[in-house]
């Protein structure tokens, strides 16, 4: 439900304005030109701006929308929107925004964001944040965020891949239980305990080096071979009875 002011803004909007002058559209204010065809207060028109600059954040539409359902049964005021939904947006994104750049922000946290861009669009996540950077810092700060989010960005790419290197050394040492084989497998333990099966609770900052060399010894085995051996372990008792029973 909205009130009368929004009711006759979105008259406003779905008008034809072709035919308007510019006077009606626009009035000069200090060298700049102001719109005056929403008819807003200059707290509200301020808002209009700075949403057109921050729509096109993923992260931003996801919060709108979470925070609109909170007052699908209020009577909406545009002070309302102000205050319970642009307001706590801006304070949320900023956070956001500062704990991915600062390397604090919880890696299961950065997974959910990621699931908003296919999994591994790692460029689509840089996008986004450089977006939500450029809106909270001035051109002067502008630059230390920018370092700032490739660091983490190559964290988290890292990240993802030593999560797939603990999964792969699960399975290895599956295997070898299972089959009892001998040999060397140190490094699979190590890369086990050194990564651990809730690194995901950690911030971007616990991604070290160390942990990244460790993964690389695993990187070969992708997704479809750690399947691959998964389900080979899964089947080993049906393999030693298919030999037994063809001798």
């Amino acid at each position: 439900m909205v009130d009368e002011e929004l009711r006759v803004l979105r008259d406003i909007v779905v008008q034809d304005y072709s035919e308007l002058s510019i006077c009606d559209l626009c009035i000069e204010r200090s060298g700049r030109y102001d719109m005056v065809f929403l008819k807003l207060n200059d707290k509200f028109h301020e808002m209009m701006l700075k949403i057109t600059e921050i729509k096109r954040s993923q992260i931003f539409n996801k919060l709108w929308a979470k925070y609109g359902e909170k007052l699908k049964d209020e009577v909406v005021t545009m002070e309302i929107i102000f205050n319970k939904i642009w307001s706590r947006i801006c304070d949320k994104l900023k956070s956001i925004n500062q704990k991915f750049l600062d390397g604090k922000m919880q890696l299961k946290k950065v997974d959910k964001f990621l699931n908003m861009f296919n999994k591994t669009d790692y460029d689509a996540l840089e996008e986004e944040f450089m977006l939500l950077s450029r809106y909270f810092n001035s051109q002067t700060q502008l630059g230390e965020a920018t370092k700032k989010l490739g660091v983490s960005i190559k964290k988290v790419k890292s990240y993802k891949q030593l999560f797939d290197a603990w999964q792969a050394a699960q399975a290895i040492e599956e295997l070898q239980k299972v089959m009892g084989l001998e040999g060397d497998f140190s490094e699979v333990q190590n890369i086990k305990e050194i990564i651990g099966g809730k690194f995901e609770r950690q911030a971007i900052n616990s991604v070290s080096d160390n942990l990244v060399r460790a993964g690389e010894l695993l990187k070969d085995i992708d997704p479809k071979r750690r399947s691959c051996l998964t389900t080979f372990t899964e089947c080993f008792d049906l393999v030693t009875w298919l030999r037994e029973s063809i001798k």
